[in-house]
């Protein structure tokens, strides 16, 4: 990324748990602008975000890049994305799974 200001607190995470913690397998709950153009986030709550349309759409635009980025950074750890839905936004690899098991029916 330009510069570490283009992360958002589940990139740095996940990145945190490939990169130091070396983990084979990463389990990823809540990471819906992946998948939609829902950006709301319970960090809302405690910070201010704007969360226009014009602003969310930026957002989405620099995120989702380095998530397709991350995944083949790390080709060797097992990224398993739970959504309610297995439409994605980014190009995965092959080290990417998608679980909608557990969507509600």
């Amino acid at each position: 990324v330009p510069n570490y200001t283009d992360f958002n607190c589940g990139h740095m995470a996940v990145y945190y748990a490939a990169n130091k913690l070396k983990a084979t397998e990463i389990h990823m709950y809540g990471f819906d602008s992946i998948f939609d153009m829902n950006l709301r986030s319970v960090t809302d709550l405690y910070l201010f975000s704007d969360r226009s349309a014009l602003n969310t759409h930026r957002l989405a635009t620099n995120w989702r890049p380095i998530w397709e980025k991350m995944f083949k950074q790390f080709p060797d750890t097992k990224f398993i994305l739970y959504h309610k839905h297995d439409q994605i936004k980014v190009n995965i690899s092959d080290n990417v799974i998608i679980d909608t098991s557990r969507a509600k029916k």
